[in-house]
């Protein structure tokens, strides 16, 4: 599958100790979930949230990062049991100058610690004039949990992408 883009759709689901009433997106059973509210991908200094939530890793484009954020879970929910980010995939397109061949992607997740918004986030800015503490977010605890709570890697064998994200 040569490929350099990944193009795709987020949800969260999980599992709390009491009902959360009605989901939005799935009620089958004990499971509950909340769809993206926010999403936005980050590559250079310009806003790309007009463009769907991709990742990528080609060696003639610059480096990605893509922020998500979920609604908050209901307050009538008890403690919760799990939390899994589903990340459904929708296709790779390839570079049409170069013959690349299958590239592996890993994926790892951080919690973000700033608040930002998705019509102005960049790779520089989490928000108009206000700057991350480093390029693509610092992963050191200033912009984003330094720890990993999950990593996978591309291409999936599924069209669903798991991340356990409880934590």
């Amino acid at each position: 599958m040569p490929s350099y883009l990944l193009l795709l759709n987020a949800i969260l689901a999980f599992m709390a100790t009491t009902g959360c009433g009605q989901s939005t997106c799935c009620s089958n059973g004990p499971v509950y979930c909340l769809n993206a509210i926010k999403d936005v991908w980050l590559e250079g200094g310009s806003n790309k949230n007009s463009y769907g939530l991709i990742i990528g890793k080609h060696p003639e484009f610059p480096k990605k990062r893509s922020l998500i954020q979920f609604g908050d879970i209901p307050s009538d929910c008890g403690n919760i049991v799990s939390a899994k980010l589903y990340l459904k995939y929708w296709y790779s397109h390839k570079a049409s100058w170069q013959n690349i061949t299958n590239i592996n992607r890993t994926v790892q997740v951080h919690q973000v610690k700033q608040d930002w918004t998705e019509s102005q986030a960049t790779s520089t800015h989490h928000k108009t004039g206000i700057k991350w503490s480093k390029p693509y977010l610092a992963l050191d605890g200033t912009d984003a949990n330094p720890n990993t709570l999950d990593t996978v890697i591309f291409p999936p064998t599924k069209p669903w992408l798991q991340l356990d994200i409880t934590e």
